[in-house]
């Protein structure tokens, strides 16, 4: 059986992910100096709130040579 279904594409550390786009409620462009340092991690304002950003190169599984070490 062969499905077809639209994603959303995303290289990191050599490796290519798919999320189906009927996971992804929103896609947000965020600008570097955005991203601000909390005690416990980091926080970008979104709307009246702040999200913690998903950083793929941290994901287990991702290989540590391949990461950019300069980004924060």
């Amino acid at each position: 059986t062969l499905a077809i279904t639209d994603a959303l594409i995303a290289s990191v550390g050599g490796q290519t992910f798919a999320v189906p786009q009927s996971a992804v409620r929103e896609v947000v462009g965020i600008e570097p100096a955005a991203i601000r340092g909390i005690e416990a991690g980091e926080v970008v304002p979104y709307r009246p709130m702040a999200l913690p950003p998903v950083r793929l190169a941290s994901a287990p599984g991702i290989a540590a040579a391949n990461r950019d070490l300069s980004a924060p």
